[in-house]
């Protein structure tokens, strides 16, 4: 749990977060910067959970190949 929601984390830093409404769910901590919100009786498209993630993944890469030259 960071920030009162569930979340995820790679290598140990947060990866993505998500939480619930009342007619919507939402993920933040994506790379584009913004909260995605879907529609809370249909699943997000599951390729593009998986894009947002890896783009979030090579983000968290880059930091740490940055932070060790």
């Amino acid at each position: 749990i960071s920030y009162g929601m569930p979340s995820f984390t790679y290598h140990g830093k947060r990866l993505i977060h998500f939480a619930a409404a009342r007619h919507h769910w939402a993920l933040y901590g994506t790379s584009r910067g913004s909260t995605l919100r879907f529609p809370i009786d249909e699943p997000p498209a599951e390729d593009l959970v998986r894009a947002l993630i890896d783009e979030r993944i090579a983000d968290i890469a880059a930091a740490e190949a940055t932070s060790k030259s």
